[in-house]
């Protein structure tokens, strides 16, 4: 898993080098050679039988020697990337996109001018380990259990608690684990059941007297649990990772009361199977252990720790799919807080909410019109809950979606993409902004339709980002204060342009910084920090404008 993660992030990056190429003339007057040296970018020692590959024009790879040397030849007149890969190791890239601000200084992503009269130095940053023992309350050693590293990323200027890919292993018979193939960074160790389950283990507490008067065993277990050893991951502490190192942890698990979640499902096909499964706020993951009765439409989910959860019930309904050759489920959903034993939950199955969508054209050239928008609604208590349309949808997919259906009772954000064409210019339902505000649906409720706007008389905006006024790779920000879901990035490079095009005509604030991490740029709180250097630039209707924009410099959260 981790050796494919690694592969799809070589594929996907180039490394700059800090240094240029040495050139040499070779025999014909236009074929020249570079030479330089990949190097550990910790100890500055030679790395060995990496992958180095020179794009620019034709591809041409080949592995560093002993010394870390390597020399293209019968290479033309031009500009070129190097960059380098081998396991155990990060590029620059890899390792500048999840740094935390310390231990290994990014250098910056250029591209070599071949001839050149320097040498190209490529570094490599070695992978950083997290390794650790998991013991129960009493000391004794806890095998199986699943171990995932966690860190907070940026998604197209969103920032989410994410698992770090390949970042999972379980723990030996003697309860050690180790996380290897590791960037420079912060991580946020989870712990739980194999496959992602809450509870892996019940204790037997003391029986206590209940009101019924009878005897009952109280049940405990480990839930998931965030080192150092709590359940909310606000309280949780991070694990800082450096280059070339080895972390060691102690996780000691304990206890937790756990709780019963019990009820009934009415409206299911008479006899008909159905399912039950409770989910975490922010995680996604099924809580508990569920069983269903279909013959008494009964259900229970044991092992359930304090917390918020979205309980589900779900049956299929044959008749809405033979109707509509769609598959409809009947769903039924309800938000609960479990502090105790809950019984006697009635949930109601149904079609639930239906939300439609809409898409209005607005063009102002003739003919320039029949293209499509994507459209996503996700829940921002349970990311889990997500559907996306194409609008308008394939004439040729009868099972396309036209509608957001069985939406249950909550928040959601809704965004939008035009497929190519235009931008939008409003996304509403009734009198809510939805390029400022998230919808917000009552159990129960009808929801008007979802109203999205394209036009295509977009500004277009040219930007190079410079330092003392000399051209630099950086990556720019284009904030919108007043749309923050309308702000977009690009890298601008040290040898050309960024282009942005399709912009909303509006005002916009041009952040660029040197470093590769991505910001928070659709998170007001997060840009303030920038916005007092920014340029601003104001864009009307087609409009195309050539900005430069000062690097400032990357700061920490």
């Amino acid at each position: 898993m981790r050796r494919r993660l690694r592969a799809m992030c070589w594929s996907a990056v180039l490394i700059g080098t800090a240094g240029g190429a040495q050139a040499q003339q070779l025999g014909g007057e236009d074929k020249f050679s570079l030479r330089g040296r990949v190097v550990n970018a910790v100890t500055g020692q030679a790395v060995a039988g990496a992958l180095v590959e020179v794009v620019g024009g034709a591809r041409n790879a080949q592995f560093s020697g002993a010394d870390g040397a390597f020399l293209f030849k019968d290479l033309d007149r031009g500009e070129y990337v190097v960059f380098a890969k081998k396991p155990g190791y990060f590029n620059d890239r890899e390792a500048g996109q999840y740094r935390a601000g310390f231990d290994v200084p990014w250098v910056d992503t250029s591209r070599q001018s071949v001839p050149s009269d320097e040498e190209a130095v490529v570094k490599l940053t070695p992978e950083g380990v997290i390794s650790g023992r998991v013991e129960d309350e009493k000391g004794r050693p806890l095998e199986g259990v699943n171990v995932q590293a966690e860190m907070w990323m940026v998604s197209n200027g969103t920032k989410r608690l994410q698992p770090w890919p390949g970042g999972s292993v379980q723990t030996d018979d003697e309860g050690d684990f180790r996380i290897a193939e590791l960037p420079a960074g912060d991580f946020y160790l989870k712990f739980s059941e194999q496959g992602g389950s809450l509870v892996f283990r019940e204790i037997p507490a003391q029986p206590k007297r209940r009101k019924t008067t009878e005897e009952e065993e109280d049940k405990q277990g480990y839930g998931t649990q965030y080192y150092p050893g709590v359940a909310d991951i606000a309280l949780a502490s991070s694990v800082r990772v450096r280059a070339g190192v080895d972390t060691p942890i102690q996780q000691t698990l304990e206890p937790l009361r756990l709780f019963e979640v019990a009820g009934v499902v009415r409206g299911a096909p008479s006899g008909e199977a159905f399912s039950v499964m409770l989910t975490g706020a922010g995680t996604g993951e099924p809580r508990g252990k569920a069983q269903a009765f279909p013959k008494t439409g009964e259900f229970r989910i044991e092992g359930v720790p304090t917390g918020r959860y979205l309980l589900t019930a779900m049956a299929q309904d044959a008749s809405a799919e033979r109707f509509s050759r769609r598959p409809s489920p009947l769903v039924g959903q309800a938000i609960i807080e479990v502090s105790s034993d809950i019984a006697g939950l009635n949930l109601m199955l149904g079609h639930g909410t239906t939300i439609g969508v809409r898409m209005y054209e607005s063009a102002t050239k003739a003919d320039d019109s029949g293209h499509h928008v994507r459209v996503d609604l996700q829940s921002t208590e349970f990311p889990q809950q997500t559907q996306q349309l194409l609008l308008p949808p394939p004439v040729t997919d009868v099972r396309a979606p036209r509608a957001f259906e069985n939406v249950g009772p909550g928040t959601y954000a809704v965004e939008a993409w035009p497929e190519g064409w235009g931008y939008v210019a409003s996304l509403r339902c009734a009198g809510t902004d939805l390029l400022k505000e998230d919808l917000r649906v009552g159990a129960g409720t009808s929801v008007a339709p979802i109203e999205v706007t394209l036009r295509n008389d977009g500004a277009h905006l040219n930007i190079s980002a410079v330092e003392n006024g000399k051209p630099v790779t950086a990556r720019v920000i284009v904030y919108s204060e007043d749309y923050p879901k309308r702000s977009v990035q690009v890298m601008a490079w040290a040898t050309s342009v960024a282009d942005v095009a399709n912009l909303a005509p509006g005002t916009y604030r041009l952040v660029a910084t040197r470093g590769v991490r991505e910001l928070e740029f659709r998170n007001p709180a997060a840009m303030a920090r920038y916005l007092t250097q920014a340029q601003t630039v104001t864009l009307g209707p087609e409009a195309r404008v050539n900005v430069q924009v000062e690097v400032q410099e990357e700061t920490e959260p």
